[in-house]
């Protein structure tokens, strides 16, 4: 999906898992510095020792199944050093699988804090945060 969402979006940066580390080195550089204003980068290959702190916009076209990798991944672009606000986006398909995953993380989330907090959560709660729609 990000080799067909590259060749959409013009003059855009792409970070795969192909992507060499040298290539990686110069791609970051060249966002950072402000030559090129988009990066696309494969979930995968952005999980270690990426930080972007000159992004100023997120958009997350797949959705982490995990809670924890999609606050990891919305942490790269709020690094020590930023200066701009980040906007976040989740694109979704309704009825999709990362609708669905989203809307668990959503309930996940919520049970935690309802857990970790001091308002109690029903049995019927959670099968109603958990139901497929």
């Amino acid at each position: 999906m990000c080799k067909i969402l590259h060749r959409e979006i013009p003059n855009s940066l792409m970070l795969i898992g192909e992507t060499s580390d040298n290539a990686r080195r110069e791609l970051i550089k060249e966002f950072s510095e402000g030559t090129q204003k988009n990066i696309l980068i494969l979930s995968s290959a952005g999980q270690f020792g990426l930080n972007l702190q000159c992004a100023d916009v997120l958009i997350n076209y797949d959705q982490a199944w995990s809670l924890a990798k999609m606050l990891q991944r919305e942490g790269r672009a709020h690094r020590i050093g930023q200066k701009k606000s980040v906007q976040i986006f989740n694109l979704l398909g309704k009825g999709t699988v990362d609708y669905y995953v989203k809307k668990v993380l959503h309930a996940k989330a919520e049970l935690s804090n309802q857990i970790l907090g001091d308002t109690p959560i029903s049995m019927n709660q959670i099968q109603e945060m958990l139901k497929y729609e």
